[in-house]
């Protein structure tokens, strides 16, 4: 069973520099820690937990114990080669170690150092450059593979400011699978209030016959419609009216109960609230693809803010961020135009550190920001 370690405990080359805590954290822990100067962060799974010879039970009980640890360790090894095949640039917050000690699996990811304020309170541009980076990234998995986050949420993208403005991280691929291989309903995980309604009617059924017919399969529009419950939130600051008998979104969509979207905060960004409600449809082959929500907010900026393919010009910002340890560069770009800025961010290479691996604590970090789990 995993132990609680607190800050200067060392594991594997790794020392806490925070208590090991289970907050927000579901059937795992975490922590913040570092090694050779550099910060991370540290998760440990309390299950599956693989036996040891002198762990109670039968050596039948061990034996599918053991099964269950090699089923887990070969899905966290195939997600990140789904990961790593999506490319450095896709937003995606990627393992830096895993391993597993004294019966416990541990994940080490790169340490995030978000920004605090919410997102519909900042100015139209900042706010899409945001929708821009989540909806790539969100792409970018779908493209690459089968595979379904399964939990998106404001709480599972890190908002990051770079020097070309604030960029979306996706983290936590923990309660994602691949389509037509879903978990058991008993151990799916995942924030319920942004569940699609297909994922609700599969849940409530156990994937079996109801009204008379197989249950719809899972498939990735299911990310497609929490991340429109996502931009809405990011918008306007709240969820859609739901209507009071309802507890879920998703629940009131199943229910053919049309849901009513919020104006945003930001007039100018109001058009985008249209492909916020196609995304939110109830027929889940109606909703557009995570591609298509990424074209439509590019053609979107194109009109309305920047020429450039905006989300080339955070990738290449995002990888000079990984060098410069979170240091904002907005200082440095204030009084240059986008064009500039575009032009240096794309000629930007990085140097010393390989894509993925944390970042050196800079001792420039504002204060105002904050280390964030993964």
């Amino acid at each position: 069973m995993a132990v609680r370690l607190t800050s200067g405990s060392r594991l594997r080359g790794y020392t806490l520099t925070t208590d090991m805590t289970s907050s927000d954290a579901g059937t795992s822990m975490w922590a913040f820690a570092e090694q050779d100067g550099f910060e991370c962060f540290l998760k440990c799974y309390l299950t599956p937990v693989f036996p040891d010879r002198d762990s109670p039970g039968s050596e039948r009980s061990k034996a599918r114990k053991r099964e269950r640890c090699e089923a887990f360790e070969a899905r966290m090894n195939r997600v990140e080669t789904v990961l790593g095949e999506c490319g450095p640039e896709a937003f995606l917050v990627r393992r830096i170690d895993f391993f597993r000690h004294d019966g416990s699996y541990y994940k080490i990811t790169k340490k995030i150092y978000a920004a605090r304020s919410g997102v519909s309170t900042l100015p139209a541009r900042k706010q899409l450059l945001i929708l821009l980076s989540a909806a790539y990234s969100v792409r970018a998995l779908h493209e690459r593979s089968s595979f379904i986050h399964a939990d998106i949420k404001p709480e599972n993208f890190m908002i990051q400011r770079t020097g070309a403005g604030m960029i979306a991280n996706l983290i936590d691929f923990d309660a994602g699978f691949f389509t037509g291989q879903p978990p058991p309903v008993e151990d799916q995980i995942g924030d319920q209030r942004y569940w699609a309604p297909e994922r609700i009617a599969w849940m409530t059924h156990g994937g079996r016959l109801q009204h008379g017919r197989k249950a719809a399969e899972l498939r990735q529009s299911l990310d497609v419609f929490s991340l429109g419950l996502t931009f809405c939130e990011y918008l306007a600051g709240t969820f859609p009216q739901d209507p009071p008998a309802y507890a879920y979104a998703g629940e009131a969509v199943l229910n053919d109960i049309p849901l009513t979207l919020p104006e945003p905060l930001q007039a100018g960004l109001k058009p985008i609230m249209t492909l916020i409600q196609t995304m939110l449809h109830r027929n889940a082959a109606r909703r557009p693809s995570a591609a298509t929500v990424h074209e439509q907010l590019r053609a979107f900026n194109r009109r309305h803010f920047v020429s450039e393919s905006t989300y080339l010009k955070l990738a290449a910002s995002w990888k000079r961020s990984l060098v410069a340890g979170g240091q904002s560069l907005r200082e440095r770009w204030a009084s240059r135009t986008t064009k500039a800025v575009y032009r240096s961010a794309s000629e930007l290479q990085i140097r010393g550190l390989k894509t993925g691996e944390p970042a050196k604590v800079s001792p420039f970090v504002k204060r105002s920001w904050f280390g964030t789990k993964a």
